[in-house]
């Protein structure tokens, strides 16, 4: 007899298992519970989908424009290349403080703001904000960037449109802006070293001149002249030495006709000399014989005394010959005087011929110095000048500049979240769910629900079955059973539905997830 109390081994075969009958009976059985499973899922995935707002996404599209004056005109300040600038802008126009100011001004993320600092904002705004380089591949390999846009994402249209702009508008804000002070500062450093290297300039200038000033005599250029004077002196030394042998010839003879007559004249026993030298004789006799005070020697002394005066007065007369020796004494003083100054004039020349070649080495050390600071003093103003109008003509945005090729416009469509995608992925699972939900009752479920069940597992045939026969209060109770059951399913249903609908409401990231394009 079956009951359904009855149990069996569930590794015992079953006759015609997931066959047409057995799949009808199977979904008799388990339908109410499959239903609540798909249902569950259903309303689950339903919540989700209600649950989740419309993301929407907004471009600005910068164009990089490349400055309008030839390169071969004027050089700009700037040097990075555009992406590489873009990049740095990017860093800048998302960093805290900027950041915050937009949010602020355009209040962005007030749920999120009353909940938690400012900077939780400021992170969700970085993640909602993308940047795309478009560029070129060059001959060289590398890729140069022509454009590049700005992409905000948010749940209203016309803000996330407004968002994208303003910040479109901080990069070519702070594109100007950096390239002005790139390019002012250029100017700045530039004119300090060129007022550096101009003092510098001066000084060696000086240096020079100074240089030229004091041993201009002892320089190539007047080799010449100073060998032509040295020449010049020395034949005015020889000069002076053939006049000194004639003026000392001179003296000789005359030095020869004085004394020549000093001697005739002292030989005479006539003259007051001879006369003075006989009584010197007789004194002198005398004073070997007698003193002092004996009368003959003091007669004698008075009168040798007498006539050395008139000696003396003779001998003071000039004489002709006395007169022209004086002459030539002081003609030979004189040459002499002039031959000395002619010796050390001569010295001096020729200490600046032997100092040319060394004093020709410092000139020319200095003059390479000199012009070594000229060329740096020309180049240093030829960049100076070229970075002044580089800053006058990045002031006048004529150089590379950024420029709205199309700017951000509010979006009619949302990119998230893709609701019939979520609704077929969610149809699919409460499908999975229910037909799981069916495998694991029956493979729990140890009762035997036919006779040819209970036959293959008693090994025994079976006789004769005995259907249930119904009576009206079994089946009032059943009644009520099943509308207790099914209101109850229905209410958890609900519940599942209204706590996924809570859990995920608002959810962005979630959102993302479906996003077309990803972020």
């Amino acid at each position: 007899m079956l009951t359904p109390d009855s149990t069996r081994n569930d590794d015992e075969p079953r006759p015609n298992q997931f066959g047409v009958d057995y799949l009808r009976q199977v979904w008799r059985r388990r339908k109410w519970t499959a239903l609540f499973a798909f249902g569950a899922a259903a309303a689950a995935m339903a919540g989700v989908i209600l649950s989740l707002p419309n993301l929407y996404r907004a471009t600005a599209t910068v164009l990089v424009d490349r400055q309008e004056v030839s390169e071969n005109f004027v050089r700009g300040s700037v040097t990075a290349d555009p992406q590489t600038r873009i990049r740095i802008i990017h860093e800048q126009i998302t960093s805290r403080e900027r950041l915050s100011t937009v949010i602020t001004r355009l209040n962005l993320y007030p749920n999120l703001r009353k909940v938690a600092p400012i900077d939780a904002a400021v992170e969700a705004m970085r993640r909602d904000v993308a940047l795309d380089l478009k560029g070129v591949d060059q001959p060289n390999g590398q890729v140069e960037t022509i454009a590049f846009g700005v992409t905000y994402s948010g749940r209203d249209p016309k803000l996330v449109a407004d968002v994208a702009n303003t910040l479109v508008n901080s990069y070519i804000a702070e594109n100007a802006q950096s390239r002005e002070r790139q390019a002012s500062g250029t100017a700045e450093v530039l004119e300090a070293q060129l007022l550096q290297a101009g003092k510098e300039l001066n000084q060696q200038e000086r240096r020079t001149t100074n240089f030229t000033s004091q041993f201009g005599d002892q320089l190539v250029p007047q080799l010449g002249a100073n060998m032509s004077a040295l020449d010049r002196v020395a034949g005015e030394l020889r000069a002076n030495e053939a006049a000194q042998l004639r003026a000392q010839d001179r003296r000789e003879r005359i030095e020869a006709s004085l004394a020549a007559e000093e001697a005739g004249r002292g030989t005479g026993p006539e003259t007051p000399a001879g006369q003075l030298a006989r009584l010197k004789r007789e004194l002198s006799d005398l004073r070997r014989t007698y003193t002092d005070t004996y009368p003959d020697v003091i007669r004698l002394q008075g009168e040798v005394t007498e006539l050395q005066k008139q000696v003396d007065a003779l001998n003071a007369i000039p004489k002709p010959e006395s007169q022209a020796l004086a002459d030539i004494d002081n003609e030979l003083k004189l040459l002499r005087s002039q031959a000395a100054a002619i010796r050390q004039t001569a010295t001096q020349y020729d200490a600046r011929i032997q100092a040319t070649p060394a004093r020709q080495r410092e000139l020319e050390d200095l003059s390479r110095g000199q012009e070594s600071e000229r060329e740096r003093y020309q180049t240093l103003l030829k960049q100076y000048t070229d970075a002044r109008l580089a800053a006058s003509l990045e002031q006048g945005q004529r150089l590379e500049q950024f420029r709205v090729l199309d700017p951000a416009v509010p979006p009619r469509a949302p990119i998230a979240p893709d609701r019939v995608l979520l609704g077929l992925f969610g149809l699919a699972l409460a499908l999975g769910l229910a037909l799981v939900t069916v495998f694991v009752g029956e493979k729990l479920d140890t009762t035997f629900h036919t006779a040819d069940e209970l036959g293959a597992f008693a090994d025994v045939p079976v006789l004769a079955t005995i259907r249930r026969i119904p009576t009206r209060a079994a089946a009032r109770t059943r009644h009520w059973r099943e509308f207790f059951a099914t209101c109850a399913a229905l209410v958890a249903i609900g519940l599942i539905g209204a706590g996924a609908f809570y859990l995920t409401e608002g959810n962005e990231q979630l959102v993302k997830m479906t996003a077309r394009g990803g972020k």
